[in-house]
């Protein structure tokens, strides 16, 4: 099962593989399309874990009402804006390329 974390220095990339691989899983045990939302979303919650939960409880969302595809929207949502671009180029920056 995919794994997600957080914690990541590059959240929108980590959120971006973690959406491609839930959806290659939900494709693998099941046509994704078949499948109930709440169940779609039990296993995307159950992938993302307890840390990945905090967030989740953040969002002030009706649960009995909120499709898969709500869901995912609003971690792109959350994810879209941590993305540590000044830290990047710093990184980038000091990379020191030496001539062969």
């Amino acid at each position: 099962m995919p794994q997600m974390s957080f914690t990541s220095r590059n959240i929108a990339a980590e959120w971006s593989r973690f959406k491609l691989a839930i959806q290659f899983y939900l494709d693998g045990i099941a046509a994704s399309s078949a499948m109930s939302n709440k169940r779609k979303i039990g296993i995307v919650m159950t992938a993302l874990g307890n840390n990945e939960l905090d967030v989740f409880n953040t969002f002030e969302v009706d649960l009995p009402q909120l499709s898969y595809e709500q869901l995912l929207a609003l971690f792109d949502e959350y994810c879209s804006p941590r993305k540590n671009t000044v830290y990047e180029r710093f990184i980038f920056s000091i990379f020191d390329a030496k001539p062969r």
